[in-house]
């Protein structure tokens, strides 16, 4: 009987660790497909959330793709969103908007990562997440996400708009 008991208390454990492994690399992701993954996310709550002539307006204003709303973050370490502040870079939305906009993150089941990138030592994804999941302790993580951020790095023809909702629908 205590043999038994052993064994389940050992499948447990691993049950446990396993767990908190999963959880903990849900809050990291790799690269430009993490950073696109979170404009995304941030887009389909500023779409509802922002008139869309005002949006297509704010897209169309600048020639280039710099972030024209930040989002920044704080989230656990299973992505839940703990803290939101949403600024506008060219002041472009109104304080009803920002509000709205922070209102439906922290209301909403929106999940954010911690997008990490070796540029500099070439390091493949797989050993940089394995490292950074390593040595994550559980602390709260802070995220930066960027609209349009990279959703229209490579494209500055035609209607920015309609591209962003291509990238919602996908």
């Amino acid at each position: 009987m205590k043999l038994i008991q052993n064994r389940i208390k050992i499948v447990m454990l691993f049950m446990l660790l396993f767990q908190s492994c999963k959880m903990k690399s849900q809050v990291f992701g790799y690269g430009d497909k993490c950073e696109i993954a979170n404009s995304i996310e941030l887009a389909k709550v500023i779409y509802e959330c922002v008139d869309e002539d005002k949006l297509s307006l704010i897209l169309n204003n600048h020639t280039n793709y710099e972030a024209k709303i930040i989002a920044y973050f704080r989230v656990s370490s299973e992505g839940r969103i703990i803290s939101v502040r949403v600024k506008s870079a060219f002041d472009e939305l109104n304080d009803e908007e920002i509000e709205s906009i922070i209102s439906k993150l922290s209301k909403g089941k929106y999940r954010f990562k911690k997008c990490v990138n070796d540029l500099y030592f070439k390091t493949d994804e797989k050993t940089l997440l394995d490292r950074v999941i390593r040595n994550y302790n559980g602390e709260d993580l802070p995220i930066g996400v960027f609209f349009p951020g990279s959703l229209l790095k490579n494209d500055n023809e035609g209607n920015r708009l309609e591209k962003i909702k291509r990238y919602m629908v996908n």
